[in-house]
Order: C-alpha cells, then structure tokens, then sequence
C-alpha cells in the first residue's frame, strides 16, 4: 500500500516497506512451491515460517518511538557509510600485514610440526598460519582480538629458530589494528551517537517551547 501511493518515495521514508515487500515476494515464492506436491509443502511452510520471522522487522517503527531506541537506530543509519570508510582503512592494514606475513611466515607453521610445547599444542593453532591470504587474514583477525596472541607469538618464534626478533611484527600489527584502527572505530561510533543524542535533546527542547508558546497563545486569545 505504502509504496503504491509513494511510489520510490516509499523505501526512504518508510522503512517498513522494505520488509514489507520481501514478505510479499516470499509469499508469492511459498504458493508456487507448495502446489508442487508433499515436497513443495514442506517448502513452503519454511517460506512461511520467514516471513512471519522478516515481519518482526516491522516492530522497529514502534521502538522508533522510544527515545533512546531512536537514538541507537538514527546513530547506525549515520554510520553506514563512514564506517565502510573506517573498515576499509583496517582491511588495507589486514592487507599489507598479510603480505609481509606471507613473505616472512609462508609455509612455516604446519599441521605436523614438532614445535609446539604443552601449553600451546592444543591441535588448533597451526590453523592460525600465513601459507595464503585467507588463512593470513584469520590468522590476523585472532591476534587483533587478542585471542590467546601469547600462545601463537611463541608459536611463531619458535617456529623460526627461537628469533624473538619477529615479535616486532606482531607488536606493529596490534599497535597499527588496535591501537590506532579498533579505537578510531570506537571514538567515531561514540561521537557519533553523542551527536545524535544532542540532536535529539534540541529537537525535544525545541518542541517543548513550541508546545508552550502555542499554549501561551491559545490561552492569550481567550482573554
């Protein structure tokens, strides 16, 4: 309904429209399996049971109307894009760090390796290595949430011959991907909500005096 008498309009100022019409897309999609015998019925009741789940989308417009849910939805639309640039910055750290990993580790941690001491061998961690660029992006991801990062630096010494020497590696990437990417991502996620918190709290205080001179004068036009 919304969006046959808004038209394109409908997807930005209604944001029920979205779940709306994947609903009725879903819908159309459950009919048409479900006339396909027992196998398309039980298709479709799983399409039907989505749709009832996507339909709880639709709450948002009601807690729109609770301010600090408000606050919290406004602050994540504002982020979207500043925090693809943010994310952006931390995947060409990901990037570069991967490459001079793959350069200095490559082929170095195995699944075989006698190296592991009896704290460290737990059978997982030679998962955590720098052979390809996927397994150097895990292998990054685990040390910049500090996951166990002690266990596989040692790891990672002792690997190369017990050269301490390569812990300024690791010591740069979690200064360059925590230290500096991580908390910008969280200043600029407080910042914002701050400011969308202020906005708020004007737009509130504004209403008020509205609400008040508009009494004032109503009250004015009586006497």
């Amino acid at each position: 309904m919304e969006l046959f008498f808004l038209g394109k309009k409908a997807f930005s100022d209604k944001f029920s429209t979205w779940p709306e019409l994947l609903c009725q897309i879903l819908f159309g999609i459950a009919i048409y399996t479900e006339n396909k015998g027992a196998d398309g019925s039980s298709a479709a009741i799983r399409f039907f049971e989505l749709i009832i789940f996507i339909r709880l989308f639709k709450l948002i417009n009601l807690m729109y109307e609770l301010k600090i849910s408000r606050i919290i939805i406004e602050t994540l639309k504002n982020l979207v894009y500043p925090i693809f640039q943010l994310i952006t910055v931390i995947m060409v750290i990901y990037l570069v760090f991967a490459l001079i990993g793959m350069a200095m580790f490559g082929g170095v941690i195995r699944k075989n390796l006698e190296i592991f001491s009896d704290n460290t061998n737990n059978g997982v961690y030679y998962m955590d290595n720098f052979n390809d660029m996927f397994s150097s992006f895990v292998t990054l991801f685990t040390l910049m949430v500090v996951n166990n990062w002690q266990f596989q630096i040692d790891m990672y010494v002792a690997a190369m011959g017990g050269n301490t020497i390569i812990r300024i590696y690791f010591i740069f990437f979690f200064y360059f991907s925590v230290v500096i990417g991580i908390n910008l991502v969280i200043a600029y996620v407080l910042d914002m909500y701050s400011s969308v918190e202020r906005l708020e709290n004007d737009k509130d205080q504004t209403m008020k005096l509205l609400e008040y001179r508009m009494k004032k004068y109503e009250k004015e036009q009586k006497e």
